[in-house]
């Protein structure tokens, strides 16, 4: 009993010490670990919603990066698909043969004597175009305008063609053995050289 009475004061202290500590540790835990622990919660809460912030970011630039490839390809095949505009040709004129009636005194052809087309009697040069100013030409008639020619030939024949030989009653056809140059001027044809003629 004594021995129970001696040491119940040094349990009581060592209770009251344990009590104490116990009391100590729960103040500094108030005091400096649970605002501790709030401010780690509050960082992770804080880069939790940063990292969720960054993905989001990530994942616009993804898309914008895949919207800018698909345009650049769209682009791409637009010009392929796009027909090259070539530059308009220059349409050449159409040259085409043409026929003269009787020339002039002076070597000239009038523009009122023009034909595209054989007129019987009436055509009695063939006119084969060279360019759109120059053209050779030829006799070529039908046979009322080859008679017509060699019956008065100094006007059919000889201001625009030199003869070979002359005109005989017997004569029948008048031969091109070289075909004259004519030029374009102000609407007429001027015969810058003769045709050579033979008659037969």
């Amino acid at each position: 009993m004594d021995f129970i009475t001696t040491i119940l004061p040094a349990i009581v202290v060592v209770f009251l010490i344990i009590i104490q500590g116990y009391l100590t540790q729960q103040a500094m835990k108030n005091k400096y670990a649970k605002p501790l622990e709030k401010k780690v919660e509050d960082l992770e809460l804080d880069m939790a919603k940063k990292d969720h912030e960054i993905k989001k970011l990530t994942e616009t630039m993804l898309a914008l990066q895949t919207e800018l490839e698909k345009m650049a390809q769209d682009t791409i095949n637009l010009l392929h698909q796009s027909p090259q505009k070539q530059a308009p040709k220059e349409e050449k004129p159409v040259l085409r043969d043409f026929y003269m009636s009787t020339p002039n005194k002076d070597g000239s052809f009038n523009s009122a004597s023009y034909s595209e087309r054989f007129l019987p009697s009436v055509s009695i040069y063939h006119f084969i175009p060279l360019n759109e100013s120059e053209a050779e030409f030829e006799f070529e008639s039908d046979e009322q305008g080859t008679r017509d020619a060699l019956n008065f030939s100094q006007s059919y024949i000889e201001p625009v063609c030199d003869e070979e030989n002359d005109v005989t009653p017997d004569s029948k056809k008048v031969v091109t053995l070289r075909k004259g140059l004519a030029e374009k001027t102000n609407g007429s044809w001027i015969v810058r050289q003769k045709a050579v003629v033979m008659y037969s």
